[in-house]
């Protein structure tokens, strides 16, 4: 069973050809994948893939059905790209508590996936489209990629880079420029070490290799 949007009320003819111009296919195409995007978010991985469906009743996106209403949690969805937009070109009060207010539509764990697909989804030009589910009409507008910042897989520390270490952990987690991880073990003479100092670390043999300390 599958649960549909209505991106367009045109799709094919009477004779079965598509009424749509190229230019319309692909923008269809491209809408058809920001709203599988957004929908994977709070759907989790999809047993089958979105697809666009071009009938004679109009242009769909076809996605696999689910526990959850599809028009709830698109209008949600809806709602904080609005939000985060608004807050985002112009911030203040009214703004960060219209985007509070869209954010509290959505657990913690949920929000965070729901932030990253609207980040991915959005590209280098402003969209807006109409997505029609059962009776209701949805309009979704992606902003300019850089309008939106990538949303924070961790959050800064209260000190900042220029706290001050009181305690060091028996191992202290570095990581290099180039990637590679190590750990550094404590002892009399890293009782100064703080963020941003550079470490000499002896890997293996006579290999030697500079890593930045985390915060």
């Amino acid at each position: 069973m599958k649960t549909e949007v209505q991106l367009d009320k045109r799709g094919l003819d009477t004779a079965g050809k598509s009424t749509l111009t190229l230019s319309e296919l692909v923008r269809h195409l491209a809408n058809a994948r920001t709203t599988a995007l957004l929908d994977m978010a709070l759907t989790g991985p999809m047993t089958e893939p979105a697809r666009l469906q071009i009938r004679r009743d109009g242009t769909f996106v076809a996605l696999p059905d689910r526990g959850c209403s599809l028009e709830k949690t698109l209008t949600s969805t809806a709602a904080l790209l609005e939000a985060m937009t608004l807050a985002a070109t112009n911030p203040g009060a009214a703004t960060d508590s219209k985007l509070k207010n869209a954010e509290l539509a959505f657990d913690k764990d949920t929000l965070q996936c729901v932030k990253r697909a609207i980040h991915d989804a959005c590209s280098s030009k402003e969209v807006e489209f109409q997505a029609k589910t059962g009776t209701k009409r949805i309009t979704i507008r992606m902003p300019h990629k850089s309008t939106l910042s990538a949303p924070q897989k961790t959050t800064q520390s209260p000190l900042g880079r220029r706290g001050a270490i009181e305690e060091i952990s028996p191992f202290i987690d570095t990581v290099s420029h180039c990637g590679q991880a190590t750990y550094v073990t404590k002892s009399k003479t890293t009782r100064t070490i703080k963020a941003g100092d550079r470490i000499l670390v002896k890997t293996t043999g006579r290999a030697r290799r500079f890593f930045l300390l985390n915060d």
